[in-house]
């Protein structure tokens, strides 16, 4: 990764040859919105084009914006929780990107502002990624299409890193028994996030009257990447799911279906859910009837 310095403005020769080496590249942006400037105009695009490229920018500000560069308060990057949670509710609009110098521990202040964010970041449920895995997710986000189908339903096109998909609360649910490479959902504030194992899906959703009794398994949600979603002809399904932490995973199952997982993961009953954890990050599980 390039990280644009200074003021993140470069030239489009440069972002050009960022691209031609192979480089992702990020900065400027960011969204600088607080309780003390309520406004969606504090939110930056994703990025912007230079010449035939996309510079990406910063999901969220860094300690700058919040201490006057560098002026003071010192303990001002603390406020960076507020874009976090006006970013998130009631519509979510940006991720959370945990963005600063190394200078911020220079003033005793500004180290613990650092922590006091870290601690409130860490309490939340996060799918962590890399910054290039971002980068690459906004690249493959302006390319993604969204279609139609004369049959009832939708195709959903997109690269390898973009994987999730939204449509309203209010849209019929998904009837994952008919989609193509839908694997579950989960409904946060006005959103349904759709969970995608491939680079071309297929939508369809429960017709009016249809039962909406779970018929094949659902991923709810999970802190980590499914690189494996495999319907065996027993009708078991084999999962593989990697991230960059501990596996959290949480699965809603048809009636009289079980979780088998590999050594070391831990499985419990989470009201009317099954919840799968690891000590590592990578993590081998089987669905299927008990």
């Amino acid at each position: 990764m390039i990280l644009w310095p200074g003021d993140c403005n470069p030239p489009d020769e440069a972002v050009a040859m960022a691209y031609e080496t192979g480089l992702g590249n990020i900065n400027g942006g960011g969204a600088p919105i607080s309780k003390t400037r309520p406004t969606l105009s504090d939110v930056w695009p994703m990025g912007i084009p230079k010449g035939k490229y996309f510079q990406v920018y910063a999901a969220q500000s860094n300690e700058e914006v919040f201490t006057h560069n560098w002026q003071g308060p010192y303990f001002g990057f603390e406020r960076v929780v507020e874009s976090y949670q006006m970013t998130d509710s009631p519509r979510r609009i940006k991720p959370i990107d945990l963005y600063y110098h190394p200078y911020i521990v220079t003033k005793a202040a500004g180290a613990k502002s650092l922590h006091t964010v870290y601690q409130w970041v860490l309490k939340q449920p996060l799918h962590a990624i890399y910054g290039h895995q971002y980068f690459r997710s906004v690249n493959d986000w302006r390319q993604a299409t969204v279609a139609r189908l004369l049959a009832g339903g939708w195709r959903l096109r997109s690269g390898a890193e973009m994987r999730q998909w939204t449509q309203p609360v209010t849209a019929a649910t998904p009837a994952l028994a008919n989609c193509q490479n839908i694997v579950g959902w989960n409904e946060h504030e006005q959103q349904r996030y759709l969970h995608a194992t491939a680079g071309q899906a297929v939508l369809r959703s429960q017709a009016a009257g249809q039962s909406l009794a779970a018929t094949v398994p659902r991923l709810i949600e999970a802190n980590a990447d499914v690189t494996r979603w495999a319907v065996q002809n027993d009708r078991s399904v084999q999962i593989s799911l990697q991230g960059h932490l501990p596996v959290e995973a949480l699965f809603q199952l048809p009636s009289g279906w079980s979780v088998q997982a590999a050594k070391g993961a831990k499985v419990e009953q989470a009201a009317a859910a099954v919840r799968v954890s690891s000590s590592g990050a990578t993590v081998d599980l089987t669905l299927k009837r008990a």
